[in-house]
C-alpha cells in the first residue's frame, strides 16, 4: 500500500525553483522503479482493487467530506456561497441518510470492480510496461466524450421513462455527497456504466483507468458542490446541475452542456430562434394582419338573472297635497306684513 501511494505521489510535478528537465526525468525514473517493485511484489488483483479504493478516497471522499464539514460548521458563510442556501439548512437532518447511501453505493462500485477483475484478470492490464502519455491523454479525452454522451441520454431516459428510479436523486438540493447518495440501480446506470464504458472497450492500462476514474470523481464533486463563483471556468458544471434541480429535472441533463445545446434542453444556451430573443425575425404587418385570431368562446345568455335575489323597491317621494296660501302663511310674520 505504501509503495502504491509513493508511486502515485511521484507523478506530481516538482515544486522546487530549480526544477528542470533533469529533475523531471529523475521523477519519471523514480516512478518507474517504484511501479516495477509494486508490480513484482503484489498481485494484479490486489493492485487494481486497492488503487481504485485509494483514488475514490482521495478524489471524492476527502473533498466531499471537507465541503460537508464546512457547510455544517459555518452554515452562514457556506449559505452565502451557495446558489440556494436551503441545502445548508437541510444538511444537519439529512447527513446520516446521505452518508449511508453514498457509502453503500461506493461499496457496491468497488465490489463490482473487484468481481470483474477477479473473473477477468486482463480486463485492466497491470503490467510492468507503462502507458505512453499521448495514449493516456487520448483515452481520457475519449472517455469524457463518450461518458458525457451516455450520461445525457441515460439521464434523460430515466427522467421520462423511469421517474420512480430517479426520484431519490432529487430529494435533496445539490451537495457533494449527493453524487453518490442515490438509488443503487440509478448509481450503476448513471455513474458506473458511463465511467467504465471506454476503459472496458479499449482494455486500458490500470494507470489510465485510474486517471479516468479520478477525473470523473473530481467532476462529480464540482458538479454537486452547489457553490457559485468558486470554480472559475469549471463553474458551469455547478450552475448547470443547480439549474437542473431548480427546474425539477426538465433541463440540463448533461454534464458539460454540449448535448443540452444541441437538443435544446439548456435554457441558457438555446438557439436564438427558439428562445425568442432579439435575433428572431419580426413578423411583417401582412403576417400580423392575416394571423388567425384566438378562438374565444362567446358568452351564453342565461335565462336566470345574474342576481337571483329580488330587486329592491324604488322609494318614491310622496308629495303632500297643497294647502291654501293663507292658512299656510297664517301666524307667520314677514317683512312685508311688518311694513303694512
Amino acid at each position: 500500500m505504501s509503495a502504491l501511494i509513493t508511486a502515485l505521489l511521484s507523478l506530481l510535478p516538482p515544486t522546487s525553483l530549480f526544477s528542470s528537465y533533469t529533475l523531471t526525468s529523475l521523477n519519471a525514473l523514480f516512478f518507474y522503479l517504484t511501479w516495477l517493485i509494486l508490480v513484482l511484489s503484489h498481485s494484479a488483483f490486489k493492485i487494481s482493487v486497492l488503487a481504485v479504493l485509494l483514488i475514490r478516497l482521495v478524489c471524492f471522499w476527502i473533498p466531499a467530506l471537507g465541503m460537508t464539514a464546512f457547510d455544517l460548521l459555518l452554515p452562514d458563510l457556506a449559505g452565502s456561497c451557495k446558489f440556494h442556501p436551503s441545502s445548508v439548512r437541510m444538511l444537519p437532518s439529512t447527513i446520516p441518510w446521505l452518508l449511508l447511501r453514498a457509502g453503500i453505493n461506493d461499496a457496491i462500485g468497488i465490489s463490482l470492480h473487484a468481481l470483474a477483475v477477479y473473473t477477468r484478470p486482463g480486463l485492466f492490464p497491470v503490467s510492468v510496461t507503462l502507458p505512453l502519455l499521448p495514449t493516456m491523454a487520448y483515452d481520457l479525452l475519449l472517455s469524457q466524450l463518450v461518458s458525457s454522451a451516455a450520461y445525457y441520454y441515460l439521464h434523460r431516459f430515466t427522467h421520462y421513462a423511469l421517474p420512480a428510479l430517479h426520484e431519490q436523486h432529487h430529494s435533496h438540493p445539490p451537495t457533494p455527497l449527493l453524487a453518490r447518495a442515490q438509488n443503487p440501480a440509478d448509481y450503476i446506470l448513471l455513474s458506473l456504466l458511463p465511467t467504465y464504458l471506454v476503459p472496458l472497450l479499449r482494455r486500458s492500462h490500470i494507470l489510465t483507468f485510474l486517471l479516468i476514474l479520478g477525473t470523473q470523481c473530481v467532476v462529480d464533486v464540482v458538479r454537486f458542490s452547489g457553490y457559485q463563483g468558486l470554480w472559475g471556468p469549471a463553474g458551469g458544471l455547478s450552475s448547470r446541475t443547480e439549474a437542473h434541480y431548480y427546474n425539477r429535472g426538465t433541463c440540463n441533463f448533461g454534464i458539460w452542456g454540449i448535448l443540452d445545446y444541441v437538443h435544446g434542453t439548456s435554457p441558457s444556451l438555446e438557439p436564438p430562434l427558439l428562445r425568442g430573443s432579439k435575433h428572431q425575425r419580426k413578423p411583417s404587418l401582412k403576417e400580423q394582419w392575416e394571423k388567425e385570431l384566438p378562438k374565444v368562446p362567446m358568452p351564453v345568455a342565461s335565462s336566470k338573472p345574474r342576481n337571483a335575489q329580488p330587486r329592491p323597491r324604488v322609494l318614491r317621494k310622496v308629495r303632500k297635497p297643497e294647502t291654501d296660501s293663507g292658512s299656510a302663511s297664517e301666524g307667520v310674520v314677514t317683512s312685508r306684513r311688518r311694513a303694512v
